[in-house]
């Protein structure tokens, strides 16, 4: 069954609020801001988890009062905050209000909290950008044409540099949506999802000071792993025992899912070598210009269940490749330590329709497996879960 960490939904705060969990140095953090209305204040809360003792306890609490009183007129509607975990122990917070910004740091101790200056240029990029798989301090944003990734990196002593690469126009010029941007052994790895065609997978060479337009991007799998419109979308792209896996499906619509519209197609596992070849983990043979291609698991798609739809998570914990799937009627907790070889747990937990539950974060520590979970209530009420895994091999709640 399922048991959570922690349990707290939209309406407990005011609207405009935004949490983060973090797991830093085996540590698993809970940082909460949110305005009080009341005392026009941003309220600031830090919490750290003891798993010997299986509770929170709060590490820092602040009423942050900020000069400027037109803060709190304009943040209720408008504002949007964004939290981000530089190095080691630093968050970034970063408040955007009628086009202003407000930008704080809590240090490696959580014992300070301080205003900082920033460049609004670099400021409104870090808000509107996602992070890259496989590295902390790297981030991604894409101009509207798609043309160009910008890569913003940034240090310890929030100094922020950026460089811009070219993405590869035959594919995004014919209605491909980048989906995921991973770092592994100095290769960028870019995930690029169409319906129809099915997605591709393209790499190049890392180089973080300059555009080489000498480096190109080149494709390693395209229209789908030779499975088309099935695999239309890259849910995650990981790195374990020095290969690439990719999860990949269909990108199903949330309204057909409300009304249990499962599409009868399971979910594809992919692995990547170094030397870009690759082979079928978990789906349905293939014949593809490499030849055919057979599933080394011996599994086909959703490992053998149709409806076996969604990959909620892929995470290396443990030296094992976890992988944690959703269909009509349950869970279910898929574990390797080879890539090849899996192992099934099926979680249950007590919900009416499996698909109000969404993983938006996974975490790995020695004492457990962390899923941090939005159940989507009927009543469109968002319910937040901080979810563990531990050694007894049962999802609780923490």
């Amino acid at each position: 069954m399922l048991d959570s960490l922690f349990d707290f939904q939209q309406n407990s705060f005011e609207k405009n609020y935004k949490f983060v969990v973090e797991n830093i140095e085996d540590t698993l953090y809970l940082t909460i801001i949110y305005i009080d209305e009341q005392l026009l204040a941003l309220e600031i809360k830090v919490f750290i988890y003891e798993p010997l003792n299986q509770k929170w306890k709060t590490l820092y609490q602040q009423n942050l009062n900020h000069k400027n009183i037109d803060f709190y007129s304009t943040i209720k509607d408008q504002c949007q905050i964004k939290i981000l975990k530089i190095i080691n122990k630093t968050l970034l917070i970063i408040f955007e209000y009628a086009e202003q910004f407000l930008i704080l740091r809590l240090n490696k101790d959580y014992n300070l909290i301080e205003e900082i200056e920033l460049n609004d240029d670099f400021a409104k990029k870090l808000i509107s950008s996602c992070s890259i798989g496989g590295i902390n301090n790297l981030f991604y944003l894409t101009n509207v044409e798609q043309t160009l990734l910008e890569i913003i990196k940034i240090n310890e002593l929030l100094e922020i540099s950026s460089f811009v690469i070219n993405l590869p126009q035959n594919l995004l010029k014919n209605n491909f949506k980048i989906s995921q941007v991973y770092l592994a052994k100095d290769n960028f790895y870019l995930g690029i999802d169409h319906e129809q065609k099915g997605f591709t997978i393209s790499k190049k060479e890392y180089e973080a000071n300059e555009n080489n337009e000498q480096n190109y991007w080149h494709s390693i799998i395209e229209k789908g792993a030779y499975r088309y419109s099935l695999n239309q979308k890259i849910s995650f792209i990981t790195f374990f025992q020095d290969c690439i896996y990719v999860a990949s499906g269909l990108n199903l619509d949330e309204q057909n899912l409300e009304k249990n519209k499962y599409y009868p197609s399971g979910f594809e596992i992919i692995r990547i070598y170094n030397d870009d070849d690759w082979d079928i983990i978990t789906g349905n043979p293939q014949f593809t210009p490499q030849g055919l291609k057979v599933p080394l698991s011996g599994y086909g798609s959703g490992f053998d269940h149709c409806y076996n739809c969604l990959v909620e998570s892929l995470i290396v914990h443990q030296d094992q490749l976890c992988l944690l799937t959703k269909n009509i009627d349950n869970l279910q907790l898929w574990q390797s330590s080879n890539g090849e070889d899996w192992q099934l747990q099926t979680i249950e937990y007590n919900l009416e329709n499996y698909t109000q539950f969404k993983v938006i974060k996974t975490l790995s520590c020695s004492w457990g497996l962390i899923y941090v979970v939005n159940l989507r209530q009927l009543n469109l009420q968002q319910n937040y879960q901080i979810l563990v895994i531990i050694e007894n091999k049962k999802l609780s709640k923490i």
